[in-house]
Order: structure tokens, then sequence, then C-alpha cells
């Protein structure tokens, strides 16, 4: 039993960064290189749910949190187990001595935390150590990169995307990639109410002229023949703008890559989105290099390990055909408050009916893919 360690850590609960009252406990017991995490609390008032778990790490002065997995709360009590190796934990390259707590983080006012490394647990330490790292350290090795044909232009070489500068996928705790000097250019998809505006703008030029012409021309042949006229290149403009914004996205690589190679899903009851596929995080790295900082986001990661899958969709709304990626969620106060910390504004219930707490779908937010 030389090998076997144990102990108990009281988890308290925090509001606004200031440590209230005692919720329950968190055991910890380490045996033959695993560590296994019992997780207890009495949180009343809670609904039920999952929480995103951490173990506290601080290099230096700076908290670093390490995702561990997700506790359930159910009928108001959480009892949770999860395990993790005594070394390498959940592959972030540090071993458990290295630890100093667990954090279960509810929003930016409420989390549960234990700690026994005796440093306090500070409200913006947190925060700041949840938001999305914006640059990543270079793995070592470098993973070889595959040996791209040379291009004719500049514009084709800065263009192309090689295994050398594509994600990493790692588990958490280790995501990292290769920095890239590459920007995407995005163009601005046209708006279908703005052609309506236009359409009117043009019905009005055209009602103007058609009582100038009244008024200078008194044949009502040749007056007629002026406004069809004006009828049809409104038609004409209308139909060359549409045919044109279909023509771009349809020879858009990127995007038809994407639908091609990915398994089809259509998990909605309308017939806003027009194509879906399933992808993993590692998959960003097919779109373009300026959305790759989403293998990183905690809400994207945090939802990818509940229910296994993101989405990339194409959808067809009132602002135009757009694509977007999407995490899977509940629709609810509380994970809405964390979507849009992390930049998934919207939410898209699979119901074809009017938006209800609770409702199953996806937060998610537009791609530029152009």
């Amino acid at each position: 039993m030389a090998d076997y360690k144990r102990f108990v850590s009281y988890m308290y609960e925090y509001v606004n960064g200031v440590k209230k009252k005692n919720v329950g406990y968190a055991r910890v017991e380490i045996r033959n290189g695993e560590c296994r995490f019992t997780i207890h609390m009495q949180l009343e008032g809670l609904l039920e749910g999952i929480f995103p778990t951490y173990l506290i790490h601080r290099p230096d002065e700076e908290m670093d949190l390490i995702y561990l997995g997700d506790c359930s709360v159910k009928n108001q009590v959480m009892d949770s187990r999860l395990y993790a190796k005594e070394s390498n934990i959940m592959d972030s390259g540090h071993n458990f001595s290295e630890i100093g707590g667990i954090l279960l983080f509810l929003n930016s006012e409420v989390f549960y935390a234990t700690q026994w490394d005796d440093k306090p647990v500070v409200l913006e330490e947190v925060l700041e150590a949840l938001k999305p790292k914006d640059k990543f350290e270079e793995p070592e090795p470098i993973m070889p990169a595959t040996k791209m044909p040379e291009a004719d232009t500049d514009k084709e070489q800065s263009d192309a995307v090689t295994d050398e500068n594509r994600p990493i996928y790692m588990l958490p705790g280790g995501w990292k990639m290769k920095e890239s000097a590459q920007h995407a250019h995005p163009r601005t998809p046209v708006n279908p109410w703005r052609l309506v505006e236009r359409y009117k703008e043009l019905e009005a030029e055209k009602q103007k002229e058609s009582d100038t012409v009244r008024k200078d021309i008194p044949d009502k042949t040749t007056e007629k023949e002026v406004i069809s006229e004006k009828t049809t290149e409104i038609k004409s403009a209308a139909e060359d703008v549409s045919v044109a914004e279909e023509k771009l996205q349809k020879e858009n690589p990127v995007v038809e890559k994407i639908f091609t190679n990915y398994p089809r899903i259509y998990p909605f009851e309308d017939n806003e989105v027009t194509r879906c596929v399933k992808i993993e995080p590692k998959d960003i790295g097919a779109l373009p290099s300026d959305t790759w900082v989403l293998s990183n986001n905690s809400f994207l990661l945090h939802g990818f390990y509940c229910y296994h899958h993101l989405i990339f969709a194409e959808i067809i709304d009132r602002f135009g055909c757009r694509y977007i990626l999407g995490v899977p969620g509940i629709y609810h106060n509380r994970e809405r408050f964390m979507a849009r910390m992390f930049g998934f504004e919207c939410f898209k219930s699979i119901r074809k009916r009017e938006l209800k707490q609770g409702d199953f779908g996806y937060w998610y937010m537009e791609i530029k893919v152009y």
C-alpha cells in the first residue's frame, strides 16, 4: 500500500469572487499511477445540468486550468467520479504533485472550488484562465510537413495550407498549433433584404421616369414600352446578383471540400439549414486560418466532450446564405451566458417552434469562408 495516497478537501461556493459556505467535499485517491476524484456536493436550488470541471495548476503566480471532465447534478445533488493519470494529467505535461485544487465553473458570478496549495482562488484569475488563448506554443517535435507542389504565383503560395501550419489535435491541456501569418479575406454575403430595398428604389425611379414620360410623350404605346424595359432591367439585375452569389458559394473549394468529406447529418426540423455535416475540433484545420484559434475555445471543447460532435452548416435565412460552426447544448440562461462569453452568440433549436428553456440545439457563430 506504499503507493496509495488519499485525502479529502472541502468544496466551497464562491459568489462574485467571495468565498461563502461549504457545500461538500472532494476526495482524492492515488493508486498504481491513477488518480480518482470523487466530488460530492449539495447544491440547493440548482437545476439539473453538467459542470465543466478543472484541476488548478499555478505555474509561477498565474493560474492555469486543466480540463478534467464533467460532473453532473441531479435532484440538487452532485455525486461524480473522474479519473486521470498521476503523471502527465490529461496529456497536459504536469504531474499530480503540481496540482493545487479543483474548480467547477457555473458562471462569472458563481463557481465552486477547493484548494490544497494554500493559495486563494481569485475570480479575475479564474476568468482569465478560462479565456481562449490567441497564440499557441509550437509543439515539439514538429509533425512532418507534407510536401506541396510549387505554386506558379505568389498568391497561390500564400493561399496554400500545408500540414505544417494546420492545428494539431491533442487532448485537453495540450491544444497547440503552429502560428501562421496567413489571413483570410472574408466577404460579406449579400443580404436579400438589401435586394428588396434596391428593388423598391428602382421601382420608385421607374415610377418617376414613367411620370416624366407621361408628360413628355403622349403616345401610350411608347410609355408602356419604357415601363416594360425598366421592369426587365430590374428583374435582370436581381437575377444577376442571385446567380453570382450562388456561383461564388458553390465554387468555394473550402466549403465544397468540407461538405464532401464529412458525414452528413440533419438534426433540424425546419428548412433553414440546407447542408450540415458532423465534425470534430481537429477538423477546424480545414477552415480558414483565422478560425484555428477556436480549437482552444473552452466552450467548444466542453460541448464536444459532452456530445462528441460539432457541426458545420450552410444556413439560409433573412441575412442571406451563411456558414456556421455549431456546438451542441441546451438552451437556458446559464449556458447562454457561457456561450456568449466564448463567442457563440446565437442558438438554433432542433425543433420548429418558439424557442423554450430546456430545448436541445446548437450554439453557433458565423464563419467567413471567403
